[in-house]
């Protein structure tokens, strides 16, 4: 799952969406980084998770991501990409270390326009309600 992952995020042209509930797998990390630096890439997160001791959104932050935690009843689970708004990425497998070294995961990768559409906006819609992280929040 890892590897399709991130070579997904290096194919974007325009820009990348994530919403990810738990992310410390570092290739994942760097790559959503490098995307930052010549694309848009939004990313909303989950604000308990992003305080774990092994969460890398600190690093997202302070690499100048632009990172929001989602604000919603109960946790933000979800796990998914929307590439160049035209490409989606989702399934059970969270950005983790853990997800793909230990877990039974699964990922499914969409280019039907009504479906891509339908995340689109579930992420704007979570986008615009987020708050905005910083490093400080990010802490235990």
């Amino acid at each position: 799952c890892d590897v399709k992952l991130w070579k997904f995020i290096q194919s974007a042209q325009k820009s990348l969406d994530v919403a990810i509930y738990d992310i410390t797998h570092e290739k994942i990390v760097h790559e959503l980084l490098v995307a930052s630096k010549r694309i848009p890439v939004r990313i909303v997160v989950d604000r308990k998770q992003a305080k774990g001791e092994h969460s890398l959104v600190r690093l997202l932050i302070k690499g100048g991501a632009d990172v929001k935690f989602g604000k919603q009843r109960g946790i933000m689970h979800d796990k998914f990409v929307v590439l160049d708004g035209k490409r989606l990425e989702t399934g059970s497998f969270n950005y983790s270390t853990n997800a793909w070294r230990n877990n039974q995961e699964n990922q499914v990768y969409l280019d039907d326009p009504t479906i891509v559409q339908r995340y689109a906006q579930q992420f704007e819609k979570m986008w615009q309600e987020a708050k905005p992280a910083n490093a400080d929040v990010a802490t235990k």
